[in-house]
């Protein structure tokens, strides 16, 4: 590892905000000085391939963070807060119609509860 990778590595696990980023700086480094990948994986309590992986990564792309575009999707992220809120009008203010309609028009599948968190977190 060459000097300045070391001190990418040590800028980024003193000033990162990402806790992810944080610990596989640390664990880089901490390889460096001579620790085994075992005790490494027991000290941050992840898995030896785990650990491998991080390597990996960090050799093909210097990269630390994880990928974006994990977990699931949102199911009304195309959609505008002030239609679904006319759905919810347009039937008296019943969540199910509105759902329903929902689902007619732009086959979306969705609770009555998501429908609710949607509408609240939009202010609408």
């Amino acid at each position: 590892m060459t000097e300045e990778e070391q001190a990418l590595l040590k800028r980024h696990y003193q000033t990162s905000k990402d806790g992810t980023v944080r610990k596989r700086s640390q664990c880089l480094l901490l390889s460096h000085q001579g620790m085994r990948i075992q005790a490494l994986s027991e000290t941050f309590g992840v898995q030896r391939a785990t650990i491998s992986r991080w390597f990996n990564s960090w050799e093909t792309t210097k990269a630390l963070a994880i990928s974006c575009g994990r977990g699931r999707k949102k199911k009304l992220s195309g959609l505008d807060g002030k239609l679904l809120k006319e759905y919810v009008t347009q039937s008296s203010r019943s969540l199910d119609t509105g759902i329903a309609q929902l689902a007619q028009t732009h086959g979306v599948q969705i609770s009555k509860k998501t429908l609710q968190r949607f509408l609240k977190t939009r202010a609408v």
